[in-house]
């Protein structure tokens, strides 16, 4: 992953970031700190997913994807996966 902050960045919310491209970390972090201030998912093209309507998915570039939970607490980033892995999930 390279830089030891973004690692605890992802380790503090429970995201595996290993395997992951620096530059699609670097855009995740970004995007999940806008998101944590309060900014809308919509903003960044998020969508809730048709099959399970309190999951979201939020693009990272072309390959990749967040998905984030919705829950009282407001919307909770979980995982950092690639399209190939979302389409099989989804």
């Amino acid at each position: 992953m390279g830089n030891s902050n973004s690692a605890v960045f992802f380790d503090e919310r429970g995201i595996q970031a290993e395997r992951i491209p620096g530059n699609v970390l670097a855009k995740a972090q970004k995007l999940i700190q806008k998101i944590e201030r309060g900014v809308p998912y919509t903003t960044f093209r998020g969508k809730r997913l048709s099959c399970n309507r309190n999951m979201i998915s939020i693009p990272v570039g072309r390959k990749w994807r967040m998905l984030a939970r919705d829950s009282p607490e407001g919307i909770q980033i979980f995982a950092v996966i690639s399209h190939a892995t979302y389409n099989h999930i989804i």
